[in-house]
């Protein structure tokens, strides 16, 4: 089944933007041009100007950008040490290059929102995936130690780094 363009916000009325009940046609996110096709999300820029230009297909948000939308999290990352506010920038550059390689192999995965305060930098993400593998990336980089816990029950990750200073 394939949707006309423009009737998303009937479709979809609140919150949720992608149904998985709907989705065996070919679709597009409007806003990361992430593709859906054969009941998964890919990016392929050829195809999304394909499909864009077709009247036929809908464009929605993926799962990713509605996760994000609606700050769904997963994982919360939590780096902390007095060696975060020397190294901040490069740390979140890090963080940043890291999402935007796994985000290539499964456009779901993403950052979804970054807090700052002194020692400290909290990470949530739209994936448990994502999150462990932001916080193993922080620590073969920075060393330091390393926790991940997994609350029973739940599909949530809790992810800490955290570094003693090294005295000089």
């Amino acid at each position: 089944m394939q949707f006309r363009r423009g009737k998303t916000a009937e479709r979809y009325p609140e919150g949720r933007e992608f149904d998985r009940a709907h989705a065996d046609g070919q679709m597009y996110c409007r806003k990361c041009h992430a593709v859906h096709q054969s009941k998964r999300w890919y990016f392929d820029e050829g195809l999304y100007k394909k499909l864009s230009a077709d009247r036929g297909v809908a464009d929605t948000l993926c799962p990713g950008c509605n996760a994000v939308k609606l700050r769904k999290v997963d994982g919360i990352l939590t780096l902390r040490s007095p060696f975060v506010t020397e190294h901040k920038d490069e740390m979140l550059r890090m963080l940043h290059h890291e999402e935007a390689m796994e985000r290539e192999k499964n456009p779901l995965c993403r950052i979804v929102h970054v807090e700052h305060h002194d020692e400290e930098i909290q990470v949530q993400t739209t994936t448990q995936f994502l999150c462990t593998r932001l916080g193993h990336a922080v620590e073969r980089a920075f060393q330091g130690k390393l926790e991940i816990s997994h609350p029973p029950y739940e599909e949530f990750v809790w992810v800490n780094w955290s570094r003693e200073e090294q005295p000089a």
